[in-house]
């Protein structure tokens, strides 16, 4: 079993942390590194054409490990979600699902699914996505990465204002697996969820400006909290900037009004 592959099935690492992690021997492969720049992707988006340029040339090349090539393709799929080619990563889905087979892990598989769900919210059907989160959170059978789609499933609500429905169970996973990058994700989902819901003083209270520079890993999910984050923040800045404003034209009335006052004296 392919040292990626193993990890997906036996932690709950985020596929970028598991490729930055890998020795520089299992890095020489083309399929290696199509998968590194596809992973980076949603950072670099200027490398889009020499990501998407590697994987169809790995594409090409002949299938030796199944379930390293279906990652492989949940990457190439969800590089072009970020980057708007939504018929590309339909393609790609399309292909992985063919390439499954009764020995296909449930992991791989519930992945792909989740994937499928997710290319339908970038279309516009957040119901699609959010409906199959909470299917796989619900099952019987726990997955290693099923942690991956609770914060999937508290994204999707915070954006909706409904992030109280999942706080719960996020702080129940934080609490049983701690780290500094989870922490983040929290403040973020709260500042998100504070914003859309009007509260703009706890929104603030969130910290989560200053977290955000304390944590320098980026993977794939955090990508999109913190896009979600960085649009109601400039959001917040020009109420803030509006109020500020807005008290300065107050004052300045004020004191006009008192120099008529005493002038007419």
């Amino acid at each position: 079993m392919h040292p990626v592959v193993e990890q997906v099935l036996t932690t709950d690492t985020w596929m970028p942390t598991i490729l930055s992690g890998l020795p520089d021997s299992e890095t020489r492969s083309p399929l290696i590194q199509a998968m590194i720049r596809l992973a980076k992707l949603p950072y670099n988006p200027a490398q889009a054409d020499e990501a998407f340029g590697m994987a169809e040339a790995v594409y090409l090349e002949p299938v030796e490990d199944v379930d390293l090539s279906l990652l492989f393709l949940r990457l190439w799929a969800l590089a072009s979600m970020f980057t708007g080619r939504l018929d590309q990563a339909s393609t790609i889905l399309q292909e992985a699902k063919l390439r499954m087979t009764g020995r296909t892990p449930l992991e791989i598989q519930s992945a792909v699914a989740v994937d499928e769900a997710r290319l339908a919210a970038f279309r516009g059907n957040m119901d699609r996505y959010e409906d199959c989160l909470r299917q796989f959170l619900q099952r019987e059978i726990k997955l290693i990465d099923q942690q991956h789609y609770l914060w999937y499933l508290a994204s999707v609500l915070a954006r909706q204002g409904r992030f109280s429905e999942i706080e719960a169970a996020v702080l129940a996973r934080l609490k049983e697996k701690p780290g500094s990058m989870k922490t983040l994700m929290l403040a973020l989902l709260r500042f998100i969820d504070h914003m859309e819901n009007g509260r703009l003083q706890e929104a603030e209270r969130t910290g989560a400006m200053e977290l955000l520079a304390e944590v320098p890993e980026r993977v794939e999910h955090l990508y999109f909290l913190e896009k979600y984050y960085r649009r109601r923040k400039i959001l917040l800045d020009l109420i803030k900037e509006h109020d500020v404003h807005a008290r300065m034209g107050q004052s300045h009335d004020s004191f006009s009004g008192q120099t008529s006052f005493h002038s007419l004296a």
